[in-house]
C-alpha cells in the first residue's frame, strides 16, 4: 500500500499487536552536515523524530525510526 506509512505497512505484514509505541522529538539547531544535506541555515531549527513500536510477546523493538526534518516543513497557519 503506498499511501499508508512505512510502520503501517511493517505491522500489517507482522500481524502482532502493538504492545508500546514511545515517540521522542526534539526542536535543535542542526549539525553542519544537516543543515547542507538539507539545505538550510545552520541558524533554522531541525525537528528530530525516533520512534519505537514494540509487539506483543516481545521486549525487543521491531521498528525504529529516526529522522531529522527541517522546522518549516511543519509550520501550520494558525487562525487566531
Amino acid at each position: 500500500d503506498l499511501e499508508a506509512s512505512l510502520a503501517h505497512n511493517l505491522l500489517s505484514v507482522i500481524g502482532s499487536p502493538i504492545r508500546q509505541l514511545e515517540h521522542k522529538i526534539v526542536v535543535r539547531y542542526p549539525t553542519g552536515d544537516e543543515a547542507r544535506a538539507l539545505k538550510i541555515k545552520m541558524s533554522e531549527k531541525v525537528l528530530e523524530l525516533t520512534r519505537w513500536i514494540y509487539l506483543e510477546g516481545s521486549d525487543k523493538p521491531v521498528s525504529y525510526i529516526n529522522f531529522v526534518i527541517a522546522s518549516h516543513v511543519l509550520e501550520f497557519p494558525f487562525l487566531n
